[in-house]
């Protein structure tokens, strides 16, 4: 049973099919998610909106998976439009996601996210929804999002086309972190800290000329995956991401200064491994906070 509460004054939330047709297309169109792939599709439940994503080989992992940094973006768009089945007239962006992933799940070649509206608050400007995502059939994550109304305008067209790159271009010889943009920059000398550079790409933004909330939420879950790669070895077989939320306090831009995601491991369970990561600009100004959890596969 889905909890639908609203706001005063509302009676109903309009059918997808009611709303105009550019409303949601709009979603797949910035950089990102056009360059990613991100198409809207037909939701499989009334009053939910649905995208959906065929997952390249450049968007996959050095072990040819695809996890929550192949989708961040697309996980997103779903969520991140689901308020405007509530209030179409206003623009929002998503200031807060928590993800919660099945660990292990199979990815296939084509992913749906969903998403539902829940509540609206005109006061603040604030709506919250939630989201799955699922391929093959099968829940590989469930997700809750916060977004909050935005007065910031568009770019130009002709300057979004610019920032669009062909899917053709990117070696899907060379890592997902690699076309993120992220590069560890510490030695290694401390085993629970982390320091990763992030120099935005272009194709990573939003048609506000800033990252893409997904672009930073598959930069968050890199990141993560960055750091299990070190904790294998020493009876650890593989890791898996199973949960990731993250406070959106700032947007990143496509900076030549780039920024830095500074990540430490707070604890090193049997089975369980969690950390925390501030995304930071030069000056120490603080964008983006997040915690996150993995679990370990050991020998048996």
């Amino acid at each position: 049973m889905r909890n639908f509460p609203t706001s005063e004054g509302d009676t109903a939330r309009p059918d997808p099919r009611t709303l105009p047709g550019t409303l949601l297309a709009k979603f797949t169109t910035d950089p990102a998610a056009n360059t990613i792939g991100v198409r809207l599709t037909e939701a499989a439940e009334p009053g939910e909106v649905a995208f959906v994503q065929s997952v390249q080989g450049w968007q996959r992992d050095r072990r040819g998976r695809a996890g929550l940094a192949s989708l961040g973006i697309l996980l997103d768009v779903a969520a991140g439009s689901g308020i405007y089945l509530l209030r179409p007239e206003n623009e929002y962006v998503v200031s807060h996601i928590s993800v919660s992933m099945v660990p292990w799940a199979v990815i296939g070649d084509e992913v749906t996210a969903s998403s539902s509206p829940l509540a609206v608050d005109d006061h603040t400007g604030t709506g919250l929804a939630t989201a799955r995502m699922e391929s093959g059939g099968a829940l590989i994550a469930s997700a809750r999002c916060r977004s909050a109304q935005t007065v910031r305008p568009n770019l130009p067209e002709d300057m979004l086309t610019g920032f669009r790159t062909d899917p053709a271009a990117f070696d899907a010889g060379q890592p997902l972190t690699t076309h993120l943009g992220l590069a560890r920059v510490d030695d290694g000398s401390a085993p629970d800290r982390f320091r990763i550079r992030w120099q935005v790409p272009e194709w990573a933004l939003n048609s506000l000329g800033t990252a893409q909330g997904g672009s930073i939420l598959s930069a968050a879950a890199a990141v993560t995956d960055i750091i299990g790669d070190t904790l294998l070895g020493d009876g650890s077989d593989d890791y898996a991401l199973t949960d990731l939320g993250i406070e959106l306090m700032r947007s990143p831009g496509a900076s030549a200064d780039g920024y830095e995601f500074s990540a430490e491991i707070i604890r090193r369970g049997r089975r369980l491994v969690v950390m925390t990561t501030d995304l930071r600009d030069g000056s120490g100004k603080l964008f983006t906070r997040s915690t996150a959890t993995l679990a370990i596969k050991s020998h048996s």
